[in-house]
């Protein structure tokens, strides 16, 4: 019995993870635009795994290494380095 109850809830939380990863929020302008600005600066050979334009992330692309975010009301902050 139980298992059929947790089998009708898994859809709706799963809707709602999606959900609260889809509202994130977008990085800071400032932020993206100094580590693309290093990203440039190093050469492809020495960030190759800074993949995308967001260093905190964005859609199916994950933060990038050594790139610590976190998130300040409706935007992500880089805070590490």
């Amino acid at each position: 019995m139980a298992a059929a109850s947790f089998a009708r809830l898994l859809p709706p939380l799963l809707s709602l993870l999606l959900l609260a990863g889809a509202a994130r929020g977008k990085t800071v302008k400032r932020d993206v635009k100094a580590l693309n600005e290093i990203k440039a600066s190093l050469g492809w050979r020495v960030v190759y795994s800074w993949v995308g334009d967001d260093p905190c992330g964005h859609g199916d692309l994950p933060p990038w290494s050594g790139v610590t975010c976190t998130q300040q009301g409706d935007y992500r902050v880089v805070t590490e380095l």
